[in-house]
């Protein structure tokens, strides 16, 4: 079993910790955590209005709006990708008394795009 963490060091830098939880086999790891942009929520359904003369009329968009396409709406920001790789060693339980390391940490700083990331 695994755990993955976000957390913050003293020097106030964001990582990511993977590490290996008890009575865990030691296994070598070499992986990707990408983390996507969410997909955009889907719009509210407007209620129904009882009767036409209830409806609100529609706003007319100026001729110039309607001949600009949106490009932020279309464009995703790019995906952070985190190289997870425990290299020469095993990853092994924090609790055994082993010499090799029982995590992994990587810094969100290290790639193009982690810096990007915010909590909402």
């Amino acid at each position: 079993m695994w755990c993955l963490s976000f957390s913050i060091t003293p020097s106030s830098q964001w990582v990511v910790t993977l590490s290996i939880l008890e009575h865990s086999p030691p296994t070598w790891i070499d992986s990707r955590l990408i983390i996507e942009e969410p997909s955009p929520l889907p719009a509210p359904a407007t209620p129904v209005p009882p009767s036409l003369i209830d409806a609100p009329i529609p706003e007319q968009p100026s001729s110039t709006a309607r001949n600009k396409p949106n490009k932020k709406r279309n464009k995703p920001k790019p995906a952070i990708s985190l190289r997870l790789k425990s290299g020469n060693y095993q990853l092994t339980p924090l609790v055994s008394h082993s010499p090799n390391r029982g995590e992994i940490e990587v810094a969100l700083e290290d790639t193009m795009m982690g810096p990007s990331l915010q909590y909402e």
